[in-house]
């Protein structure tokens, strides 16, 4: 057996391909296809090149040339996808999976790959139906779970995310368990469902009780389901883990207000101006406990404070026209 002048350039691209001298083994696979556009293997190898030169346009249309000599090559069309998706060629890349599932509909690799496709085209239904069968193939892959949660939540499908989550939860172990529940908290407080996202970080906050954050939104929680004096610990703790988190600073001294304990809010809001980069909704905070304790016009002059603010602006110059009126009902009621 003789070897031929382009078996001879096949094995240099290859030696180099090995040496991992991936430009000179592309130089090679060229040359190659050049004399024998027929060969398959030299076209794989070539996009094989040019992924690791991350060349992914070059690699797609290295595949693409495999693919015209053999058209039913379902691990060819995989390494296409793969090459399009990295290249953001998201349409090619789906018209590719979509190709590899009509020769084998089950497949794992082309559902889960179109699942992100469609995510990417803004596409949630395609999204969520291929990560659902992605799931069916593999049940346990916990961040195709993940990412079918996500899309769910997004599509206001906020019971079957929280059960995907739980699923996922389930099947994860460490760190990855760990992202995953704080993900399904978070869900769960940008959909407003207080208790249930109190219980999530509850749980957290049980497995990692010296992570700021989690006691933090924990606090936030049971604050908007109105358990303030549950809340204030958590606040305290957060305070506690990180000195200069201004926001749990200003919470805490919003539920200190509602449970009365005004002096406490107020001692808070000093503690904490100092180290607040916005300060205005530390003092609406102060001008609320000003006024529970009567004290109308000093509840006005830090409401001032903030009638400037773009977030509490409205709120502060609403506020301060209450200390007005309330001031003004409580002087009618002395000169009755």
């Amino acid at each position: 057996f003789e070897l031929t002048e382009t078996d001879m350039m096949m094995q240099t691209a290859e030696q180099l391909m090995a040496a991992k001298q991936y430009e000179q083994a592309a130089e090679q696979f060229e040359k190659v296809v050049a004399a024998d556009s027929m060969r398959t293997d030299a076209w794989d190898k070539l996009g094989h090149c040019y992924v690791e030169l991350r060349q992914f346009h070059l690699a797609a249309k290295a595949w693409k040339r495999a693919l015209a000599i053999e058209p039913d090559n379902v691990e060819l069309m995989s390494k296409l996808g793969f090459a399009q998706v990295s290249a953001e060629q998201f349409e090619d890349a789906a018209a590719t999976y979509e190709k590899m599932l009509r020769l084998d509909p089950n497949s794992y690799d082309a559902h889960v790959h179109l699942g992100f496709v469609y995510q990417k085209l803004r596409d949630t239904k395609k999204a969520i139906e291929h990560y659902r069968k992605a799931l069916q193939a593999k049940p346990d892959d916990v961040t195709t779970a993940g990412s079918l949660a996500k899309l769910q939540a997004d599509a206001g499908q906020l019971d079957e995310a929280m059960a995907t989550y739980r699923k996922a939860i389930a099947a994860a172990e460490g760190d990855q368990a760990r992202r995953l529940r704080s993900d399904l908290g978070k869900m769960l407080i940008a959909a407003k469902r207080w208790d249930d996202a109190a219980a999530v970080y509850g749980e957290l906050v049980e497995q990692y009780p010296d992570r700021a954050a989690y006691q933090y939104n924990l606090g936030i929680s049971l604050m908007q389901a109105k358990r303030y004096a549950k809340a204030i610990p958590h606040f305290e703790k957060a305070i506690e883990l990180k000195p200069d988190f201004s926001t749990a600073y200003q919470y805490l001294a919003q539920c200190y207000n509602e449970t009365e304990r005004y002096e406490q809010a107020i001692a808070t809001i000093r503690k904490a101006l100092p180290k607040a980069k916005n300060k205005a909704g530390l003092y609406c905070a102060w001008g609320r406990a000003l006024e529970k304790e009567g004290l109308y016009d000093e509840a006005i002059e830090k409401f001032q404070m903030a009638e400037n603010d773009p977030r509490y602006g409205a709120y502060a110059r609403k506020q301060i026209e209450r200390q007005r009126n309330l001031k003004q009902r409580e002087k009618m009621m002395k000169n009755r």
